[in-house]
């Protein structure tokens, strides 16, 4: 299951790209759980406080009170893991948006048709990583540690 994000000041965008993110996620049988925040203060005050970890953060550039850009900031201070795909109106802001390591830089005009390439190219990475790497949650003294071990995969050829 993958936790998503959706920060936009446009209610109304946020409804139509949860409906997009539904559907193409239901077309990969993938089940996600989607939290929608109108501003990005709630969406910062929400990972701070309730240490909410995403997996992916689909984040508006140019809203009012705060920045998209200053959001991310603020994000990838506090976690640097998430999957960060800027939607936006705004060209030009593109080469300013992967300094916080985007993922993705889609208009909101090829909306659409961008997610689907995004999101199946998601899909196959976690896929992949997945199959080459084990996590595992072990015991030491009263604390429970995760560790990522990379499996290796060998044959023989006869």
């Amino acid at each position: 299951m993958f936790k998503i994000a959706l920060c936009d000041d446009d209610a109304s965008f946020l409804d139509f790209i949860q409906n997009l993110l539904l559907i193409e996620f239901s077309a990969h049988n993938c089940n996600i759980h989607i939290e929608k925040f109108i501003s990005g203060k709630k969406l910062i005050e929400s990972v701070e406080k309730n240490m909410e970890i995403y997996d992916i953060i689909f984040l508006d550039i140019n809203m009012p009170e705060i920045s998209g850009l200053s959001i991310a900031d603020k994000l990838r201070q506090l976690d640097d893991k998430f999957i960060l795909i800027f939607t936006t109106n705004m060209e030009n802001d593109a080469p300013r948006g992967y300094r916080y390591n985007a993922f993705r830089f889609i208009l909101k005009r090829t909306l659409r048709s961008d997610i689907q390439e995004a999101i199946s190219t998601i899909l196959y990475k976690s896929t992949c990583l997945n199959d080459e790497t084990i996590e595992l949650k072990y015991k030491h003294k009263d604390t429970y540690n995760l560790m990522t071990v990379k499996k290796k995969i060998s044959f023989t050829l006869k």
